[in-house]
């Protein structure tokens, strides 16, 4: 919670400097500093541990037993490293995804759903892997009026996926989040394997994962963490 409120603070500042509001703007703002909003000294270091594929098939059983489309949604974003509603909203790229994979495509353009309404090119790891999510996501849209998970928002889409996931064990360590860890590691590696310096190899990621690229200290502070431990 911290952390996010620190990024919504850097936010703020920036669109207060932008209006010329200096003085507000400023670190050390008596009213508005990190100090005195309580938020200062906050580790960025990540909290969750990549999820092995092995665990990712246990937790995609129990999951593709309750909901099938839910299953869709949670093997897209290990796949691709989605953020949550990026990958509630991938049914929507589904067909050009498939094309990008059949036409030899490195990448896949990832649309709806991006933070920011920023779309990005992210890197296909496994073209099996994503030739399998897609099938088998377009099988599980065609059970639910075109959408993998049939509710009539996105939040209520969001709700019913965090809540099934949760229920079968992406929690803690392993919460939602651990399959772009997940995804961030196996990034990393496929590009230094290709002869990228550590640098690149975390920019690359960073962009991968729609931080743009200059955040690969960020990538190693959060996504490497706990990879001592995998």
């Amino acid at each position: 919670m911290s952390i996010t409120l620190q990024n919504e603070m850097s936010a703020l500042r920036a669109i207060l400097a932008q209006a010329g509001k200096h003085k507000l703007a400023a670190l050390d703002n008596p009213r508005l500093s990190s100090r005195a909003l309580g938020i200062v000294n906050t580790s960025r270091k990540g909290t969750k541990a990549a999820l092995t594929p092995t665990a990712f098939s246990e937790i995609f059983q129990q999951v593709e037993q309750k909901d099938r489309g839910v299953a869709a949604v949670m093997q897209l974003a290990y796949v691709l490293g989605l953020r949550t509603k990026e990958a509630v909203e991938a049914y929507k790229s589904l067909a050009t995804w498939k094309k990008a994979r059949e036409n030899s495509h490195t990448s896949v353009r990832v649309v709806f759903g991006t933070k920011g309404g920023r779309p990005r090119q992210t890197v296909i790891l496994d073209r099996a892997a994503l030739y399998h999510a897609i099938d088998y996501a377009e099988r599980a849209k065609a059970e639910r009026s075109g959408r993998l998970i049939d509710k009539p928002t996105i939040h209520q889409a969001i709700d019913r996926y965090r809540y099934v996931v949760r229920s079968a064990g992406l929690v803690g360590k392993q919460a939602p989040h651990s399959m772009r860890y997940h995804f961030s590691q196996q990034s990393g590696a496929h590009y230094k394997a290709q002869g990228f310096s550590d640098r690149e190899a975390l920019a690359l990621v960073s962009m991968d994962l729609g931080h743009g690229d200059g955040r690969g200290r960020y990538i190693r502070q959060v996504y490497y963490q706990n990879i001592e431990d995998e």
